[in-house]
């Protein structure tokens, strides 16, 4: 199951899940790169990233569900890239403070 703009959808097909994961790839990797080139002491990317984690935040907790293989079985094409998602997604974390900014709110 994917969230798209509030709504749910639920993929049956492994290659559409698999298409998924590689579109946030990119975008995670993009939003990632942003981040660590304008640093940590800029305020307004800061902010931005967290608003991204914030507003992801299912699809980041669905993604380390798969890794931890709670749920829905992973096969070997969506592994690679589950793992990828994962290093971002906990890069982007760390590095904005977002469980220190979220746990407060």
């Amino acid at each position: 199951m994917i969230e798209t703009n509030n709504h749910i959808i639920d993929i049956d097909k492994p290659e559409a899940l698999i298409e998924y994961y590689k579109l946030l790839l990119s975008v995670l990797r993009l939003v990632t790169s942003v981040m660590l080139s304008r640093g940590p002491q800029n305020e307004q990317t800061l902010e931005q990233a967290r608003q991204f984690l914030a507003e992801h935040r299912p699809s980041m907790v669905a993604i380390f569900k798969r890794q931890a293989k709670i749920g829905a079985a992973m096969n070997r094409n969506i592994s690679v890239t589950v793992e990828e998602l994962v290093e971002l997604y906990v890069l982007l974390v760390s590095t904005t403070g977002f469980l220190d900014v979220s746990s407060t709110a």
